[in-house]
C-alpha cells in the first residue's frame, strides 16, 4: 500500500475485521497502522498519533510489526510534532478502546 491511499486503507480495514473476526491476528492492528500512515501524509498527526498509540498500547505485537511499522511511524512523528506532543497523543490514543477507534476513523475521512 503507498502511503496516503485513502481507499487501499479503507479495503484494507473492510478485510482486516473479516480476518480478525476468524483468527483474532494483528490485520486489525496493521489496518490501524494504514489508516495512521494517511493521517500522517494528510496533515493530520495528532490522529496519526492516537491510532499509534492504540496499537503501541497491544500486548505481544510481533517484531517485524513493530521493527517495519511502528518504530520508522513512530519516529517521523516524533521529528514532525516533537517528542512531548507526541507523547500526550500517544497516551490519548492508549486509552481508547476499538470503537472509540472505529469511530474516530469513521468521522475522519
Amino acid at each position: 500500500m503507498h502511503q496516503g491511499d485513502l481507499e487501499a486503507a479503507y479495503r484494507s480495514f473492510q478485510t482486516a475485521l473479516e480476518n480478525n473476526l476468524q483468527s483474532g491476528g494483528t490485520s486489525l492492528l496493521e489496518t490501524f497502522l494504514d489508516f495512521a500512515d494517511y493521517y500522517q501524509s494528510q496533515i493530520d498527526p495528532e490522529s496519526a498519533a492516537r491510532l499509534l498509540g492504540f496499537v503501541q498500547s497491544k500486548t505481544g505485537l510481533p517484531a517485524v510489526l513493530v521493527n517495519n511499522r511502528i518504530n520508522p511511524l513512530r519516529a517521523s512523528l516524533e521529528e514532525e510534532m516533537g517528542e512531548e506532543s507526541l507523547a500526550n497523543y500517544l497516551a490519548q490514543g492508549a486509552a481508547l478502546d476499538q470503537k472509540d477507534i472505529l469511530d474516530m476513523i469513521r468521522n475522519r475521512k
